[in-house]
């Protein structure tokens, strides 16, 4: 589920949130009656009005919970997405080091030694 789809829901859920009250609004005058105090009208309508505006406002309450919780997932996403693009990074110029430091002669190598003594056997020569 993206964040597209979490905004969606929740403007269709405040949508007919404000349908319920204008119909209620165009039943009995205002809103007030309905909404208000369900033990001064009894009727079976101002009930279930009361009971699908609570419904309602749950269904916007855990839309807004969602959308806070995946707002939250996307940052940690993007954090995470920039640390990997520094560690390669990191890795990329790490492996062109040890590329160099391999491609050096090592003066522990047989041939690197010899190399190293005629060099020192030239200057001694010169001296």
């Amino acid at each position: 589920m993206n964040v597209v789809n979490v905004q969606s829901m929740l403007e269709k859920l405040q949508q007919h949130r404000r349908q319920i009250a204008d119909a209620a609004w165009q039943c009995h005058g205002n809103t007030t009656e309905v909404d208000l105090d369900p033990s001064s009208s009894g009727s079976a309508f101002s009930t279930r009005s009361i009971q699908v505006q609570t419904e309602l406002q749950s269904c916007i309450d855990a839309v807004s919970s969602l959308m806070t919780r995946l707002s939250n997932i996307s940052q940690q996403r993007a954090l995470v997405s920039r640390t990997s693009d520094d560690l390669s990074a990191w890795l990329e110029t790490m492996n062109d080091n040890i590329g160099r430091v391999m491609s050096r002669p090592a003066k522990l190598h047989l041939v690197a030694a010899e190399l190293e003594i005629s060099h020192l056997e030239v200057k001694r020569t010169y001296c």
